[in-house]
Order: structure tokens, then C-alpha cells, then sequence
């Protein structure tokens, strides 16, 4: 392994490769999460998107012309729910990738790449105003005005690491992620959403070989313009912010703190009843520190629900 991709943060090669997947990690923009969903209804979705750009490193270190090519892959599974009279859903999403990185250091041109799988991803979403839990057969007749809802997502280490090639499709750390979001609709075919999170880190006790990373939290604020058609299709507009994710080695601060922003469009267009294609594309852009690169992604979507 070149000596340079040792140096490389691995949370933010986790933020690109989750945010290929299943649209992301820190600055993932997801629109419809506010969206009601009859209970018991069950979505199973595989997907596939290509990122490519300049990712985040080390200042201290001197790279120049870094480059990522990332193929990724995802499988999900949603399940919505009745939670104390509130509607909610549940969902995992479990990413897997090919990743080539490039750059030059101290004159000379370097390349690494890795594959495996990224880490699981879980979460909990509930709805506590205007979107209770309907069923099948009651959802013609919802009308939704006002939303709002509250969501906690867990990253668990569960994928390929090992300290020594940094960087890695696992964080060997635990992440968690609590968001609230509003939505507003209006005259039945357009939707404005509102979403501030924030992300918490803990410990890496095991990275470059022993050293121990921490990282302070990561906010964030995104927003949504969604237009809705007759045939179920829905287009959107999406942007997003993001600051902080400071990291410490060894308790020693580095000058890391990431500052940058996200936009992107989303198309969801239904092939019969129960299928979808979704099409994603986006490009994020740093301020001070932060990702800077452009993705692709396109996912089917399949539908169930037997309860009436």
C-alpha cells in the first residue's frame, strides 16, 4: 500500500461511500423520508452508483491531483410501522464497493484500491405529527398537510477494515445519526422538506496501527423541493449543508473541520404497480475542508403489502 492512503481519514471515505449507496453518510440528501407509508408495507431495494473526484485529506499532508473512482453496490430493506400510534419505518441498508484512489506525494505518482463492504447501516424513523398510521386501503383518502418526524440511525463496524491501508470501507467505529425534519405540502403536488441532523462519533481505537482517533460531532441542514405527478412519478431538487467531523489522533487536534456543501436531483419513475426506478445524481463542493466530487446512482425499487 502507498504511503500516502495511510494518511487518509477514514470517515470521510465512509461519507463517499455511503452517500453512493444509499444516498448518505454525513451529507446524504434523501428526500420523501417524511413521506406516510401504509403499515406493514415492505420496500426492497438493490442499487448501484458511481462516484468520482477529490476527497477530503490530512492538510499536513501534501497531496496533490488526489483522485477516487468508486463503483458501489446496495441492497435495502424497508418496513414500515406502528409506534405508540404513530407511524414509523424501520430500514437497513448493508453497501458494498470497488474503490480506486490516485494523487501524487512528494513528487512521486501513487495508486491503491480496495474492495469489500462498507459498514451496516440501521434506522428507526417516526412521524409524530400529521402522518398517522393508515392502512392499504385508507391511504386514497389521506390528505397531507404538515409533517414532522424525528429518525436515529446507528452505522455499526461491521465492514472490511484493517488499520495498517487506510483508507477503509469500515470505520472500525460506531456513528449515529438523529435528525428532524418538517415537510410541508401543497395543492396535492408539491412538497417543501426541512431536515437538521447531527452525527456522533465514537472512538476508533485502532487506527493507523494502534493510534486512536475521535472525532467531534457533524451538523448538518438539507433541504428539498419535491414535485409529485398523476402516475406516482416524483421529481426533486435537494441541497445541503455540512460543518465540523474535527478529528484527534492520539488526542493531537488536526486541522480537519469539514465545511461544505451538497446539491443534487432525484427522478423516481414506477415500471407497474409495485416496481420503481429511481435515478440520483449529485455533487458535493468543500468551503474550507470536505469532500469534493460527483456521483450517479440508479436503484429499483419492489413493493409489498397483503394487509388491507
Amino acid at each position: 500500500m502507498p504511503r500516502f492512503f495511510k494518511y487518509v481519514s477514514p470517515i470521510i471515505f465512509t461519507f463517499i461511500i455511503s452517500g453512493v449507496n444509499s444516498s448518505l453518510l454525513a451529507q446524504e440528501l434523501e428526500p420523501r423520508l417524511l413521506t406516510n407509508i401504509p403499515v406493514k408495507s415492505n420496500i426492497l431495494a438493490v442499487g448501484y452508483g458511481y462516484a468520482w473526484g477529490d476527497m477530503l485529506l490530512d492538510p499536513a499532508i501534501t497531496i496533490e491531483n488526489f483522485n477516487a473512482k468508486i463503483n458501489s453496490f446496495m441492497g435495502a430493506y424497508v418496513r414500515s410501522i406502528k409506534l405508540f400510534g404513530m407511524s414509523g419505518k424501520v430500514d437497513v441498508v448493508v453497501p458494498f464497493s470497488i474503490a480506486d484512489w490516485s494523487g501524487t506525494y512528494n513528487g512521486n505518482y501513487e495508486e491503491a484500491s480496495q474492495t469489500g463492504f462498507g459498514d451496516l447501516r440501521m434506522r428507526l424513523s417516526v412521524n409524530f405529527l400529521g402522518a398517522p398510521p393508515i392502512s392499504l386501503t385508507e391511504i386514497k383518502d389521506y390528505k397531507p398537510k404538515s409533517i414532522m418526524g424525528f429518525s436515529l440511525q446507528v452505522i455499526a463496524p461491521t465492514g472490511a477494515y484493517d488499520s495498517s491501508i487506510l483508507p477503509n470501507l469500515g470505520a472500525n467505529r460506531w456513528a449515529f445519526k438523529t435528525q428532524l425534519g418538517f415537510a410541508q405540502h401543497f395543492n396535492k403536488d408539491w412538497i417543501m422538506e426541512l431536515y437538521l441532523s447531527s452525527w456522533f462519533f465514537t472512538p476508533n481505537n485502532n487506527y493507523l496501527n494502534g493510534k486512536v482517533l475521535k472525532q467531534s460531532p457533524f451538523l448538518g441542514i438539507k433541504g428539498h423541493i419535491i414535485k409529485t405527478f398523476k402516475n406516482r412519478m416524483w421529481a426533486t431538487i435537494d441541497a445541503g449543508y455540512g460543518y465540523g467531523a474535527e478529528p484527534k489522533v492520539d488526542s493531537v487536534k488536526k486541522d480537519v473541520t469539514i465545511s461544505s456543501y451538497v446539491i443534487g436531483a432525484s427522478a423516481a419513475v414506477p415500471i407497474g404497480i409495485n416496481h420503481t426506478l429511481r435515478f440520483t445524481a449529485k455533487s458535493s463542493f468543500r468551503i474550507k475542508q470536505g469532500p469534493d466530487f460527483d456521483g450517479l446512482f440508479i436503484s429499483y425499487q419492489y413493493f409489498w403489502n397483503k394487509n388491507k
